[in-house]
């Protein structure tokens, strides 16, 4: 829903809600493949709210870097690969120590992959408009650990929604 009177943009999707209790088990079959967390893509059925604040980084990061879908997997394992691709595998292989999974694709797992730095994904015109606050926030939502991810409350507390911006149009 957009309300462009106030500039003022909500997005909503109750396709799939659910009621959270602690621990419960659910189901990974949940969740659009481009906004689907690792918790999700290697089988960790006592996932939270996490979820969807990874959801939202996948939506933040696409408008940041105007790149729709941010991660753009053709399957769960290509969305893992492309995950990975960006976040590098260290984070990948701890987390999959610490939660006691089975990796779905052992190769992710073997050798090093490299952390992206998120400016590599601003064009040049871009790179002017994007500040460390934007990006940030951004590195703080796109966490491998659910355990670690912003929670809806400390996103909204993060300086980048309380940054002056220029009135536009």
């Amino acid at each position: 829903m957009i309300d462009r009177y106030r500039g003022v943009l909500r997005l909503i999707d109750w396709g799939l809600a659910d009621f959270y209790v602690t621990d419960k088990i659910y189901p990974v079959t949940v969740a659009s493949r481009f906004y689907k967390p690792p918790e999700l893509l290697l089988a960790y059925h006592k996932y939270d709210f996490a979820l969807d604040m990874w959801s939202f980084g996948c939506v933040a990061a696409a408008l940041i870097f105007k790149r729709e879908p941010f991660f753009n997997g053709l399957d769960n394992l290509d969305q893992l690969k492309k995950i990975v691709s960006v976040l590098g595998n260290d984070c990948l292989k701890q987390y999959v120590l610490k939660y006691q999974l089975k990796p779905t694709a052992q190769y992710l797992m073997e050798g090093i992959i490299q952390r992206r730095q998120w400016r590599e994904f601003l064009s040049p015109t871009q790179t002017s408009l994007v500040n460390d606050i934007t990006l940030d926030l951004i590195d703080k939502l796109l966490v491998f650990d659910h355990k670690f991810r912003l929670t809806a409350d400390e996103a909204l507390r993060h300086p980048f929604f309380s940054m002056k911006t220029e009135k536009m149009g």
